[in-house]
Parts: structure tokens; sequence; C-alpha cells
């Protein structure tokens, strides 16, 4: 199952805020040792905190082809919020 979880950056050095995704599958980084999972952009000001993270995970996509629909939530973790895209097939209902 492929997964993709994006996070803010905040500004750094002289480095303006970004977004960063990750690519995961089957839940596991390591399936990814031999290039890299990630893509990080400048963040954009004139979308909104959802709409930036949506926009670096459908660029997450098209850099690797990937053809599934995903669903996206978003969740607090340490420093902030952060959001999970995955398959839609993948919905579990408790």
């Amino acid at each position: 199952m492929t997964t993709i979880i994006t996070k803010y950056l905040g500004p750094a050095g002289l480095k303006g805020a970004r977004a960063k995704a990750t690519l995961f599958e089957n839940n596991r980084l390591e399936t990814f040792k031999t290039f890299p999972t990630s893509l990080t952009v400048s963040w954009d000001h004139s979308l909104n905190f959802e709409q930036n993270h949506i926009a670096v995970a459908k660029q997450l996509k098209e850099k690797f082809n990937i053809t599934t629909r995903l669903a996206g939530v978003s969740f607090n973790e340490g420093k902030g919020r952060r959001y999970l895209f995955y398959p839609l097939d993948a919905v579990l209902e408790i």
C-alpha cells in the first residue's frame, strides 16, 4: 500500500517555509532505499495550509507516477499538524 505523509517545514536560515512529502510503501520507508523518497517545495502563500499539503502530495505522486487515488486526513504529531494520504480502497470501517 502506497502512502504519503506531508509536513510543514518552517523557515530556517536562508530557506523560506517549505512543505515536504515522503513516500512510504507497505508502511515502510526502507522499500525505497535506492532512490530519494521525498520531495520538498517552497510554501505557496497564495494557498492555505491544507492546499499546500495537497499540492506537494500531488507533485510527489507525479514524480513517482503513482496512479492510485488517495484520500487524506490531517493529524497532530510532535511539532505540528501533518497529513496522511492513503489509498481509497484501504479505508477500514470500525
